[in-house]
Parts: C-alpha cells; structure tokens; sequence
C-alpha cells in the first residue's frame, strides 16, 4: 500500500480474509483506520438463557454445523496431504469437494458460472494443495487470537455456517459497527453483493467524514 501511496486505508474480508484484514491492524496500525468483515472465525460458543432469539438462532445454526459440516476441517487439518494429492488429480473429485461446500453453504442456489468459476480456479492454478494445507498450518493463529484495537465493523449473514454474536465478538474486537444483514450465506460478496458493498460503504463513510471535521472516529 506504501508503494502504491496509501498512506491511510481499511480492510475487508471473509472467511481466511477476515483473519488476514485483522491482522493486517497489528502489523500496520499507524495505517489502518478500520477493517471490515462478514465472518468472524474463532469466536467462543455462547451459551445460555441471556442470549436473544436472533443470537439463540444464531447459536443454533453454529452448532448444527459443527455437528454436520465439520469433519472438512478435521480432514484437511490432520491429513492434507492425502486429500490433496486426490483433488489434484481428479477435476470430478475437485468439482465434487468444492461444489458441495459453495452449494450448501450459500442461502440457496448459486449460478452454475458461478461455480465452475470458482472450481476452476482452483484447477487451472493448480492450487487445492496449498488452500488444504492452510488448515493444518494455521492451529497456533485461533490458539492464540490476540485482542484488537482497530475499529471493526461487521455484518452478519443469516444463513452464515457460525453467525457471529456481537457480545462474543466485542471480548477482542472494538466493534463500533454491526449489521444483520437479511439474507445472504457464507459467500456474501457472491451471494449479496449489493447488501455487503452496502454495509462497507457506511462503516467506512465515517472514517472519511470524522477526517474530514479532524474528529474521533465514532
């Protein structure tokens, strides 16, 4: 960003890029004036009778998925090396691994286009081995999340895999933005690009307005 002459700027990002944008805070927080994200991973599970309907549904939606949709992660984790030598070779099994999670992770159908666009670009780069691997080199980054000044808004898809809760969110975060939005899955900038592009836009009007009067950012 330094070299292209950006002094100041913001982040977004979901899934692995709403763990990167947080981080880029603590690698570069003289320059980043906020991030944003629509996924919030390695959060604690609530539980309990204070929870409001929408966080209690919330809650539900994420344990359902780790009862149902988790052993990806367990697999690719523990053994990435024999799942990716199988998805390497065969574009069946890649389409098949692949279209599987985009189909049943998104709030209802995504384009066929859409999907072979995704597969294969994982195919013609040649990259599934790498994406695999992440997992099992990631461990010591959620065993050791690090709480975050940066301001930090967040919108929150309904049919997301584990829905963020705000108060779960705001023990290593400073929130100071937070939609619901009221559709979308997993792929939000795919699913809802126009409700997503939205909520961007307002969390980070405010840092050009508070520059703008030389004030706080509220």
């Amino acid at each position: 960003m330094d070299r292209l002459g950006y002094s100041r700027y913001g982040a977004q990002g979901g899934d692995w890029g709403s763990l990167v944008s947080r981080e880029l805070g603590f690698v570069a927080p003289d320059h980043v004036i906020g991030i944003h994200v629509n996924n919030i991973l390695g959060l604690p599970v609530e539980d309990g009778a204070e929870l409001t309907a929408l966080e209690q549904a919330h809650v539900a939606r994420g344990q359902a998925f780790r009862r149902d949709g988790f052993a990806y992660v367990m697999l690719q984790s523990t053994r990435p090396q024999t799942l990716a030598f199988g998805l390497a070779d065969s574009p069946i099994g890649l389409l098949a691994w692949l279209g599987e999670k985009l189909m049943t992770w998104s709030d209802g159908p995504l384009d066929r286009e859409i999907l072979l666009t995704h597969v294969m670009i994982y195919w013609l780069t040649g990259t599934i081995a790498s994406s695999v691997r992440l997992y099992a080199e990631s461990g010591a980054l959620f065993a050791n999340i690090q709480p975050s000044t940066v301001p930090m808004g967040v919108a929150v898809a309904p049919k997301d895999l584990l829905p963020a809760i705000r108060r779960s969110a705001e023990k290593s975060n400073n929130i100071v933005h937070w939609t619901e939005l009221p559709r979308g899955g997993h792929f939000a900038a795919t699913e809802v690009p126009d409700l997503l592009a939205a909520d961007v836009r307002s969390f980070f009007g405010r840092f050009r307005r508070a520059e703008a009067a030389h004030a706080p950012v509220p």
